[in-house]
């Protein structure tokens, strides 16, 4: 019996798309000519030594980066579009904030930056500031609440991507971004792309 060929899933759905992506820095090729794909639900770790090129293709993925050849897709639109910015949520390796500025005007910043405005800015800057417990600390400066203050960064989205030891280990940060990866990940509605140099957090989150 011959089976039907499979059905080749419409690109505009794709969580992730990546075709052929290369990035020169100088004389040096941290990616190289990389191509994959993510489908619904799916969880991708990237292994591989300091100077393997995680970063690069993470930052790549959020559109921190721009490739010298190839493309990048999130749910079929460029990496660096506010489309894109929409469905990611996002932990960079070094994960800055503005000290003189509160959690809140952080989070505003950083909502900003995502194409949020009105009243759905200020809904998911209520979201953030209650999931990291900081409604009554939301005037406070960030440089006195750092580690808490960062976990608040973690927004609902589509598209979760970690290239950070933040989320690693077993503390109140790393626990924090898990169960809100995982509560997505059950109603179908997530995907992570994650950066390591070890197996042993690949098995913490399921890779």
């Amino acid at each position: 019996m011959v089976s039907a060929p499979a059905r080749p899933i419409p690109s505009s759905s794709l969580p992730l798309q990546i075709e052929a992506v290369v990035k020169r820095f100088g004389q040096v090729t941290a990616v190289d000519g990389i191509t994959l794909e993510l489908r619904s639900g799916e969880c991708l770790g990237l292994l591989g030594p300091n100077g393997a090129g995680k970063s690069t293709l993470i930052r790549s993925i959020v559109g921190r980066v721009v490739p010298d050849a190839g493309r990048v897709a999130i749910f079929g639109s460029p990496a660096n579009s506010a489309a894109a910015r929409a469905a990611l949520g996002w932990v960079p390796q070094e994960l800055a904030l503005y000290p003189r500025l509160t959690s809140e005007e952080n989070l505003e910043s950083f909502g900003r930056y995502h194409g949020l405005a009105g009243a759905g800015l200020q809904q998911a800057v209520a979201w953030c500031l209650g999931w990291a417990s900081l409604q009554d600390r939301a005037g406070e400066l960030a440089k006195k609440i750092a580690n808490r203050a960062k976990c608040s960064t973690w927004n609902i989205a589509k598209f979760y991507v970690i290239d950070s030891t933040l989320v690693s280990g077993e503390g109140y940060a790393a626990k924090g971004y898990r169960d809100t990866y995982e509560s997505r990940l059950a109603r179908g509605s997530a995907n992570l792309v994650a950066g390591w140099r070890g197996f042993s957090k690949v098995e913490v989150w399921g890779a």
